[in-house]
């Protein structure tokens, strides 16, 4: 990032430059610093690893459909699954490197849960993946609780 002069005397002169530092931390942060999950059906993905792409928009939808792929963050991946794969076994959890990302990650609001959502605009490349892992509802039926990475 670019570094701006922070000295008092300089502070009220450099307010936009100040912001836009901020901005830019900010950015490198959720862009760069945060993993990026998908919940896929484990065939889905078995059938990503042999083209190199998924192409999966959702539960019933491929990408071309959706013209995106569903993404989460880490505070979101079980309201996702619990609220659309409650009643799907052998799902799988992609924790995704967004910096192995070919497409570009818009940040949108959902109808529900009125939240904003990364939706990753192209296919995703099984070398972004950098974690595969069984994702499970507990025994009391609602899915675990995703630890950021």
């Amino acid at each position: 990032p670019k570094t701006y002069p922070l000295s008092p005397a300089t502070i009220d002169s450099n307010k936009s430059q100040i912001y836009i530092l901020i901005t830019e931390c900010i950015f490198c942060y959720t862009i760069c610093m945060k993993h990026l999950y998908h919940i896929a059906k484990r065939t889905d993905w078995t059938a990503a690893q042999k083209t190199g792409e998924y192409t999966v928009g959702s539960l019933h939808r491929d990408f071309f459909e959706d013209g995106f792929i569903h993404l989460s963050y880490a505070r979101q991946v079980n309201v996702v699954a619990d609220l659309i794969y409650h009643d799907t076994l052998d799902l799988v959890l992609l924790t995704i490197d967004p910096t192995k990302l070919a497409a570009k990650v818009v940040d949108e609001k959902a109808d529900f849960p009125e939240e904003y959502f990364p939706h990753l605009y192209g296919p995703l490349s099984v070398d972004a993946v950098i974690d595969i892992r069984p994702y499970r509802p507990m025994s009391d039926g609602k899915f675990p609780i995703v630890k950021s990475a």
